[in-house]
């Protein structure tokens, strides 16, 4: 069955085209979900072959890139790699450009190659798609770097020397040997010009600028637009991607991880770079992972997917340091592999491209009710509530409850609001706990409740500060409780002690099962009423989507709560470890039990040596 396109990423990036055993067809995209709908909005345009091949089309795969260069690069090498039967194949591919600039010689030199072959003997940048673009650039260069580009040398000088665009050291072989000097001065331009393919290039914009307003105070106009041309020529030169082609042909595997706190999942994107190329994309979702740790979700993705992976890559990159230690896992594997955890450069690119994979997963791998967006207007869709739930009024005003908490501690509750269908954010409400010890949850959205509704009956000690909405908040339309009956129970408990008419319903997430409570007297009782709403109708859709809101805020607080309670206690009572420093501990290792159980060679370019032998006496 096909998938919903629906849930196709807009982003740039490829698409990929399956049936049942093979690839049909691979393509890139400026707005992936744009494109792919254009295959079946234009099905009648297009001709017999692509008519057929649609036909044949079981799977949809799409890979999310940062731009749309890197989407037609990243197609390239897929289409390479696979050949797809309804693709067209280059047989004479010229790929794309890049500079060379050879190393190990006396007088390197900058050339302009299409394909990269050794890099022990060369060091090349790029890929670049526009050879134009290069070649302005780099005659800019030559203007401040006179740099060689003969491989061999020549008795006579080329028309770049007379132009005075090159030293030729090569033809004065004998007098650069003796003069180290000149040797020197060379490979000083050699290392400017490397330095500016890195994209340090604010030294030589500085260096252009300097000589187009020089020019053109001297009023010497022409000179000043020929300057201008080079900066923007040298603006130009920036690589426009660097994280689906490196520069080395390493052997590397670059996963990112996305938790859903909400659905107690984390989705893994696994991009596989082989030969320096990023080759295929592999996702996951795992289930059961909210009270764990990132480290330690790490470490069980790691030991359950390499133990039986065919392919092995001599580095993995993580945005974290796994629990599970490099030793233990090729022992495993029965290959010597490293961790990197980059915090910036190529590597940190490729955590970030498969992050934004993870995000675009765990996007389409939720059910269709989690692709509801609140609207302006819902008052059709919430006229059919007031009708299934049996309401007084229309319920413009809707609050959700929730409680967070690991058997007992840090137990925390959120309140949210929905206006006629929509998030009011700001009048979103997060608690404490402060009553109830032990992991209690029917006590502790009891408490809750009564600390809110205490906000509704409050009495009146000065009319100008009862208006305000501290004092009072808004009376809802209808309360939901994130539970089953049990928490339906304690909420009645309070309804009856401060003498509440508000309606209130429960929602048990496993089976998506409404509990309504029989009213009596204006109050309501026990037993309670099973109403089921049919699946995928927009009505259920609204609750569930304040439910799941109502949840992921609670969580979010918990996790504030938990960190701020952990950290102070360790982390701020050490001198030397400030607020970046313990941002940067906590972005690498996790959390505070990552952090203790790194070794001293992991903390030590974060901390320094000293910083590190005072963290373990403090331990």
């Amino acid at each position: 069955m096909l998938p919903d396109i629906s849930k196709i990423s807009t982003s740039p990036g490829v698409y990929i085209f399956k049936n049942e055993t093979a690839i049909l067809y691979i393509g890139k995209a400026k707005n992936l979900k744009k494109r792919v709908s254009s295959y079946w909005q234009n099905i009648q345009n297009l001709k017999e072959h692509k008519r057929q091949m649609i036909s044949k089309i079981t799977n949809i795969e799409t890979i999310v890139t940062t731009n749309e260069t890197e989407a037609l690069i990243l197609e390239s090498i897929l289409i390479k790699k696979h050949q797809p039967a309804h693709n067209i194949i280059l047989k004479d591919d010229k790929s794309h450009a890049y500079i060379k600039i050879t190393q190990k010689t006396e007088w390197p030199t900058v050339t302009i190659v299409r394909r990269p072959t050794s890099t022990r003997t060369a060091r090349y940048f790029g890929p670049y798609l526009s050879t134009y673009a290069i070649h302005i650039a780099l005659r800019a260069l030559k203007h401040i770097f006179p740099y060689r580009t003969k491989e061999k040398g020549s008795s006579r000088p080329c028309l770049q020397y007379y132009m005075k665009r090159c030293t030729e050291p090569c033809v004065h072989t004998q007098e650069a040997e003796q003069n180290s000097h000149l040797k020197k001065e060379y490979h000083e331009i050699i290392n400017a010009i490397i330095s500016i393919l890195q994209g340090d290039t604010d030294n030589a914009l500085r260096l252009f600028i300097q000589k187009m307003e020089y020019a053109s105070s001297q009023k010497e106009y022409e000179s000043a637009g020929k300057w201008r041309d080079r900066i923007h020529a040298l603006k130009a030169l920036e690589p426009t991607q660097q994280s689906i082609i490196q520069q080395k042909k390493v052997s590397q595997d670059a996963i990112s991880f996305v938790r859903d706190d909400e659905h107690d999942q984390v989705a893994v994107t696994l991009l596989k770079i082989r030969q320096g190329n990023v080759i295929e994309k592999f996702q996951f979702i795992l289930t059961h992972t909210r009270y764990d740790s990132l480290p330690d979700i790490e470490a069980s993705f790691l030991s359950q997917y390499y133990t039986h992976a065919p392919d092995l890559p001599r580095e993995i990159i993580l945005p974290y340091i796994p629990s599970l230690s490099q030793s233990a896992l090729s022992a495993v594997c029965g290959v010597d592999v490293t961790f990197s955890v980059p915090i910036k450069g190529k590597k940190r690119k490729l955590l970030t491209l498969a992050e934004k994979n993870a995000c675009e997963y765990l996007t389409q791998s939720r059910p269709d009710w989690e692709q509801y967006q609140p609207l302006k207007n819902h008052t059709s869709v919430l006229k059919e509530l007031k009708k299934d739930m049996a309401l007084p009024i229309i319920p413009h005003r809707i609050e959700c409850y929730d409680i967070s908490n690991i058997q007992g501690t840090y137990p925390v509750a959120s309140m949210v609001v929905f206006i006629d269908g929509i998030p009011a954010k700001n009048e979103y409400r997060k608690f404490s706990i402060k009553t109830v010890k032990g992991s209690n949850d029917f006590a502790m959205i009891k408490e809750v409740l009564i600390r809110r509704f205490a906000h509704h009956h409050k009495p009146i000690t000065n009319h100008n500060e009862c208006l305000t909405q501290k004092m009072i908040w808004p009376k809802p339309d209808l309360v939901i409780i994130d539970g089953g009956k049990g928490q339906l129970s304690s909420a009645i408990s309070v309804w009856h002690a401060l003498h509440l008419d508000i309606p209130i319903i429960a929602l048990a997430k496993k089976q998506e099962d409404i509990f309504l409570p029989t009213w009596r007297e204006g109050r309501p009782q026990s037993p309670f009423t099973l109403k089921k709403l049919s699946t995928g109708t927009t009505k259920l859709h609204i609750l569930q989507y304040i439910r799941d809101e109502a949840h992921r805020f609670a969580i979010q607080y918990y996790r504030k709560k938990h960190t701020t309670s952990l950290s102070p206690s360790l982390l701020d009572s050490i001198p030397g470890i400030g607020p970046k420093r313990k941002k940067k501990l906590f972005k690498i290792f996790g959390d505070i039990s990552g952090i203790k159980n790194a070794t001293d060679d992991e903390l030590s370019p974060i901390l320094g040596k000293q910083l590190t032998q005072q963290f373990r006496e403090y331990l």
